[in-house]
């Protein structure tokens, strides 16, 4: 990677991004809530759930239901996920892209639930016009129960989107029963 890349922004940097105009969305997939600049909008009809069979486990590294949201520029997207897997079975790895440098991660919680938070960028992920770019992800992944994990990922190919992002992972909300 060349010198003149911008580095990713750090999973445990402070965010100074103005939230004041963003909207609260309440995710249709898991019980939360978190904010998000107003130029991003759900994309219609790309809500989607896996169905399979009742008697074979699904994959436990597939997510069972996913939303996406994105804004006038398409490789700017964020991505919720929730995955599932039996209660008797051990929790499946959460990894990184294979190819992420600058990986950074940082950990909390938030409303009781355990929060890990992941920052890296990968060369070639994003493609504008024909011409690979590097890609910025922030990440999130949070325990909602005991096999139940919602993971929230934003990517462009600007690290400035990433402090966005940021911001939208510290403005996540679990609702209480």
């Amino acid at each position: 990677m060349q010198d003149s890349v911008p580095h990713a922004v750090p999973a445990c940097a402070q965010t100074v991004v103005d939230t004041s105009s963003w909207q609260r969305v309440t995710a249709s997939i898991a019980p939360v809530s978190f904010l998000l600049p107003r130029d991003l909008r759900e994309w219609r009809g790309n809500r989607f759930s896996f169905s399979t069979d009742p008697r074979r486990r699904p994959s436990p590294h597939l997510p069972v239901a996913t939303q996406f949201w994105e804004g006038p520029d398409p490789l700017k997207r964020i991505r919720l996920e929730r995955f599932e897997w039996p209660a008797d079975s051990t929790p499946p790895s959460w990894l990184p892209d294979q190819r992420a440098t600058g990986l950074t991660e940082c950990s909390d919680s938030i409303d009781g639930h355990h929060r890990l938070i992941r920052s890296y960028s990968v060369f070639g992920m994003m493609n504008r016009n024909g011409t690979q770019l590097s890609g910025y992800v922030m990440e999130a992944a949070v325990e909602l129960q005991p096999n139940v994990r919602l993971v929230l990922v934003g990517s462009h190919d600007s690290p400035a989107f990433q402090s966005e992002v940021l911001a939208i992972i510290h403005s996540l909300r679990i609702a209480r029963p």
